[in-house]
């Protein structure tokens, strides 16, 4: 493993980082998989990704996760399909690219949900769910359908600076 790669598995965090200047080639020969990242969340860890490319498709279904979940500047290649999940502490992604459909339908989130500065290749859906903290889509920029139907916000959403070129 290259020696400006972290990753730290304990009982109760999963981290995987990569150098801020990691080039392309560092991160696509380097990736950290949808698998290895569910079954962390699923055990009860702490996520914290920077840098890097998540590869697999990750599905959650029915599933309590007890933990933060933070991922940065890191690009998704696959789905995120999450149906019928409890997140009960915060959701963020920041300045991420979803390169395939992000489904967090059904869902409660006890806290906080952020997704500043993303970039949505594919659909965003949120539909049914519960968000008892603020949802955060600023600096975002949906290049499909982002459905929020039945949704229920319990503080605030912003949308500042967002840019969608599809229904909302």
């Amino acid at each position: 493993m290259d020696p400006g790669i972290i990753k730290k598995v304990t009982d109760k965090l999963f981290k995987y980082s990569l150098p801020d200047d990691a080039t392309d080639e560092l991160k696509d020969n380097n990736p950290v998989t949808a698998a290895e990242i569910a079954d962390a969340m699923i055990s009860g860890k702490a996520i914290e990704i920077k840098n890097a490319n998540i590869e697999g498709m990750l599905e959650l279904d029915c599933c309590i996760i007890k933990e933060k979940i933070y991922i940065e500047n890191s690009t998704v290649k696959d789905s995120i399909l999450c149906d019928s999940s409890n997140f009960e502490k915060l959701l963020y992604f920041n300045k991420c690219t979803f390169n395939g459909e992000v489904h967090f339908t059904s869902s409660k989130f006890y806290k906080d949900f952020q997704m500043n500065g993303c970039i949505f290749k594919s659909s965003l859906n949120l539909s049914y769910s519960e968000i008892d903290g603020f949802l955060n889509m600023e600096n975002g920029h949906y290049d499909n359908e982002v459905d929020l139907c039945y949704t229920c916000i319990k503080k605030y959403s912003t949308f500042k600076n967002s840019i969608f070129k599809s229904k909302l």
